[in-house]
């Protein structure tokens, strides 16, 4: 099976292009949990914080997105892995045209849309809109003085005031005065797995700069630590919005580079813009691999 490697700002896919006829005949290969976790292995396997199988798809989108995690678990949607995909799009159909391209893909999380945009070498992707009711996220946590879930964990004798917010999968958002201090492998899987979020949470420290700027550590749900999150940025931008840190458009830094995430009030959609880069390809020999 062939493949080829993408990375958005270090978050990094295994991409499987189900339009050419060997891939799509070998695509049941992903249905084991145990394949794609040896695959995802970065010692035993290619690497990868996911693979993202693309499949054609019928009426007016351009592909079909199916996300899996590195732990084998699939997920509804991935920010940076959708802007990983439309680059692979743009680079497999559009390349010669170099000018901007629309594309529109088919998630379990719904229709997402998303542009190339060649001046600036950049994807930029319509999240949607952010999901408060707390059912629908899924999170037993309340919604109190702000239209987002809200609650209180203890860990470590810390008492951590988190939030929840989705974007088509769950996110757990919380705020901490210095990020260094994040003791993230420790209470990372504690918040990922807590009682509140019964399909588990993707989890965020977040440091607010100024009303234009935060810094980011992420502990995503099915992978632990990665270098980026681009639905995370969002469910980040969103609770720092509503809680008055943030205004508008916002930078958020990650370990593994920035987004601008633009979101200004509770009834538009959110924007994600950042970069997304080809970075190896070749082939599987499955038979011997698994």
């Amino acid at each position: 099976m062939k493949f080829k490697k993408y990375q958005g700002i270090g978050n990094d896919f295994i991409l499987i292009d189900c339009f050419e006829k060997i891939n799509y005949e070998n695509i049941h290969y992903f249905g084991s949990k145990s394949n794609v976790e040896r695959i995802c292995n970065r010692n035993f396997g290619i690497g990868s914080d996911g693979i993202i199988l693309i499949s054609p798809a019928e009426n007016d989108y351009d592909a079909e997105m199916t996300i899996l995690n590195s732990d084998g678990t699939e997920a509804e949607m991935c920010g940076n892995g959708m802007r990983c995909l439309i680059m692979f799009l743009y680079e497999k159909f559009n390349k010669s045209i170099k000018t901007k391209k629309d594309y529109k893909i088919k998630t379990l999380a719904g229709d997402i849309t998303g542009s190339y945009l060649p001046d600036v070498d950049e994807v930029r992707v319509n999240i949607g809109q952010p999901i408060f009711t707390p059912i629908n996220i899924p999170t037993s946590l309340d919604v109190k003085n702000n239209i987002i879930p809200e609650g209180n964990i203890t860990i470590d004798n810390i008492n951590f005031k988190i939030y929840a917010v989705g974007m088509g999968n769950p996110h757990l958002v919380t705020f901490v005065e210095d990020i260094e201090e994040v003791k993230l492998h420790t209470w990372g899987p504690l918040l990922e797995n807590n009682k509140y979020f019964p399909s588990k949470t993707n989890v965020h420290f977040v440091q607010v700069i100024n009303d234009k700027e935060v810094v980011v550590k992420v502990w995503e749900r099915g992978c632990g630590e990665t270098l980026a999150c681009g639905t995370g940025a969002c469910a980040v931008v969103v609770t720092s919005n509503i809680l008055g840190f943030c205004n508008g458009k916002t930078k958020v830094n990650l370990k593994g580079g920035y987004l601008y995430i633009d979101w200004n009030n509770t009834t538009k959609n959110i924007y994600m813009t950042g970069k997304a880069k080809y970075v190896y390809e070749g082939k599987i020999n499955i038979d011997k691999f698994i």
